[in-house]
C-alpha cells in the first residue's frame, strides 16, 4: 500500500516537471526542477514501479541540457546540468569539458562519472575546475584515483596543491592522493 501512495505522490511530481522545464532559465525552476528530479531519481518506487511518458522525460532532459551549455548564472546552469543527470543525461562530463565558465565545469565536477574524473583533472586548463574534479575523484578512492591518473596526474596535482588560492577541502582530498604511492 505504502508504493502506492510514494506513486501517486511521483505522479504529481512528474506532472510538474513539464511545466518546471517550460520555465527555464527562470533561477527559481531550475532550483526545483534540480530538487524535484533528484527525489524522483533517489526513489526506488518510482524507479521500479513508476514509468513517466517517455516523451516528458527526454523534453525536460533537454531543456535542462540547453539551459546548463547557454551562458547566465552559475547556480542556475548547476541546478539545470543536475537536472540533467536525473533525468538519464549520461554526458555530463562531455557537458563539463564543453562549458566557457570554469566556475560551472568546478561546480559540475561532483556530477561527473567517475571514470571521466581523470581527463577532466588533466585535461582542464583552470585550476579551479580540475581541483573540483581532482578532489572529487581523490576524495572517495586516493589510491584508486593516482593509479588512474599516473604520473601526469601526480604532477598536476603538486601543482594545484601549491595554488595558494585552493579551496580548502580540495586541498585535504588532493593531498590524501599525493600522499599515496
Amino acid at each position: 500500500m505504502s508504493w502506492l501512495i510514494a506513486a501517486w505522490v511521483a505522479s504529481g511530481a512528474w506532472a510538474r516537471v513539464p511545466a518546471l522545464a517550460a520555465r527555464l532559465p527562470a533561477p527559481d525552476a531550475a532550483a526545483e526542477l534540480a530538487r524535484t528530479t533528484r527525489a524522483l531519481a533517489d526513489d526506488p518506487i518510482v524507479r521500479d514501479k513508476l514509468e513517466p511518458e517517455p516523451d516528458v522525460v527526454a523534453a525536460a532532459r533537454a531543456a535542462c541540457r540547453r539551459t546548463a551549455l547557454a551562458t547566465g548564472p552559475v547556480d542556475v546552469r548547476l541546478d539545470a546540468m543536475e537536472c540533467a543527470v536525473n533525468l538519464g543525461d549520461a554526458t555530463i562530463a562531455g557537458l563539463l569539458l564543453h562549458v566557457s565558465d570554469p566556475e560551472v565545469r568546478a561546480g559540475a565536477a561532483g556530477l561527473a562519472p567517475r571514470e571521466e574524473l581523470p581527463d577532466l583533472v588533466l585535461l582542464d586548463p583552470a585550476p579551479l575546475a580540475a581541483a573540483a574534479a581532482a578532489a572529487a575523484l581523490c576524495g572517495a578512492d586516493p589510491a584508486g584515483a593516482m593509479a588512474r591518473l599516473g604520473d601526469e596526474g601526480r604532477a598536476k596535482l603538486r601543482l594545484l596543491f601549491a595554488n595558494v588560492g585552493l579551496d580548502p577541502g580540495h586541498r585535504r582530498a588532493i593531498q590524501g592522493c599525493l600522499r599515496t604511492k
